[in-house]
């Protein structure tokens, strides 16, 4: 699942550079995992919290996924460029 979101970004941001993306990205999801690492040394925490916290955070991003909306197409692009510029020689 994490390589549709690289790939996900990645389109989002297209005059970014990937390895920009990448790096962001990356630290991000480190971040967040050191954060839930860290959580489990509170005293006394339980594990019942994952339950709520996996089932919150599914809500919230599955609307934010399906509300994205696709970028246009880069292969469409070159070919109307090029097919413009073959019948302006024939012209």
């Amino acid at each position: 699942m994490q390589e549709f979101f690289y790939d996900l970004l990645y389109m989002l941001s297209r005059p970014v550079s990937e390895e920009l993306v990448g790096a962001f990205l990356s630290a991000s999801i480190n971040f967040v995992t050191g954060v839930l690492l860290l959580v489990f040394f509170i005293p006394d925490i339980g594990t019942t919290w994952m339950n709520y916290g996996l089932t919150v955070t599914t809500f919230l991003a599955v609307p934010l996924i399906w509300s994205t909306k696709p970028p246009p197409s880069r292969t469409l692009q070159p070919q109307k460029i090029a097919t413009a510029e073959v019948f302006s020689k024939i012209a």
